[in-house]
């Protein structure tokens, strides 16, 4: 039987140190890397108004026009925890298939909704959903559209 000396335990202890090191520097660098978006914008219109929420990594910029012709500009800085978490949730989407999805209600054909169309940008494409209803996304965009719209509303 060999006996487990004081060098045995200190090369074992290294070792295992190492290991916790090397895998705390790959959990960051994944999570550097999971970051792909450079802007989100989604767009509503109907007849007589229409409205664009844009966010990107430093910003995010609400516009909005009325009937009447009134425009009104809102800009803030985006949160780095917003942010992450718009990455996180653009991440579990097939970005490919997103212009596939078919909204599940169709009011903004006759006037009944604003029209709703997300964009994504990311790692230099560009991909488009389908319009849809306002409030009544794809199943796929939905958790992404209510955290959109709680942007909208902070």
């Amino acid at each position: 039987m060999m006996k487990i000396n004081s060098i045995h335990k200190i090369s074992l202890l290294a070792l295992l140190l190492l290991l916790v090191v090397v895998c705390e520097s790959t959990k960051s660098t994944n999570l550097n890397t999971k970051e792909t978006v450079s802007k989100i914008t989604m767009e509503k219109t109907t007849l007589g108004n229409s409205s664009v929420l844009e966010v990107n990594k430093k910003q995010v910029l609400t516009l909005s026009k009325e009937k009447n012709g009134e425009e009104n500009t809102r800009n803030s800085s985006t949160k780095p925890e917003h942010w992450q978490e718009i990455n996180r949730l653009v991440s579990g989407l097939d970005m490919n298939e997103m212009s596939n999805w078919e909204a599940p209600t169709q009011a903004r054909f006759y006037d009944g909704a604003r029209a709703t169309i997300i964009t994504i940008e990311s790692d230099g494409q560009t991909f488009t959903s389908q319009s849809f209803d306002e409030g009544k996304p794809p199943a796929q965009l939905k958790k992404l559209y209510d955290y959109l719209e709680s942007l909208v509303n902070q």
